[in-house]
């Protein structure tokens, strides 16, 4: 299946954009074998965008750092793949990455429980691993997406100042499951040319250290609150 002519422009600057950040940086192996983590109340599943390195996303950093201070007992791991401008293959080999992450994962912790976070591509690999989750639909608290490439006008989960247009990978009909919707921070930026395809990659860029990301932090901590069935609150 082919995205629409708007994707490929798009497609092009981000790779203009970023290939200098890719440059040295050694890809993981998507099929490589996922690492298990310590067993805790809660664990973020990340997947992070185009060029960024294994670490992490500057988009969502701060979020991660902000619920962990707040909620005890949680831990974070970034999905396994590769990070490469490519779109077609990558996204779907970080779901399957990510599916066999959580199975060996729910085995090991059968009481842990999960927020998913996912930026630009990595918002691609969240949403695509939502449509095959190998964990009980109880065990998932918070999913929270930046630029969403699959980002529908409308949505009952969409957030943020974008109002209208659709993400440039929308014509693909990737959807977050009914089930998950109102779980779901789907926060798109008015402007922000991948999320609603007319725009700038400015507004793209700036969701890490923004409000949005702050109110999507906010969102993740009441969700755990309810979740865990306590306060959590560390002063």
């Amino acid at each position: 299946m082919l995205f629409p002519s708007s994707f490929g422009v798009v497609l092009i600057l981000v790779t203009l954009i970023n290939t200098p950040s890719t440059l040295g940086v050694p890809q993981p192996n998507p099929l490589a074998a996922q690492p298990t983590s310590p067993c805790g109340a809660y664990q973020i599943v990340a997947a992070r965008g185009t060029g960024e390195p294994q670490s992490g996303s500057h988009s969502y950093a701060n979020l991660i750092k902000v619920v962990e201070a707040t909620i005890p007992g949680g831990s974070n791991v970034e999905i396994q793949y590769t990070s490469s401008p490519e779109y077609f293959i990558s996204p779907d080999t970080g779901a399957a990455a990510g599916a066999t992450y959580l199975s060996s994962q729910l085995a090991r912790c059968p009481k842990q429980k999960y927020v998913f976070v996912g930026y630009s591509k990595g918002a691609m690999v969240i949403s695509l691993l939502m449509n095959r989750l190998p964990i009980p639909a109880d065990k998932v608290v918070a999913v929270v997406l930046f630029g969403n490439p699959y980002h529908t006008a409308d949505a009952s989960q969409n957030r943020c100042s974008a109002t209208g247009g659709n993400g440039v990978a929308s014509s693909l009909k990737v959807f977050m499951p009914s089930k998950y919707a109102p779980i779901t921070y789907d926060c798109c930026r008015r402007f922000d040319v991948i999320c609603q395809t007319i725009g700038a990659m400015a507004a793209h860029q700036s969701y890490g250290g923004s409000q949005d990301e702050t109110n999507a932090a906010a969102f993740v901590i009441s969700q755990l609150r309810s979740k865990l069935g306590r306060r959590g609150l560390t002063q």
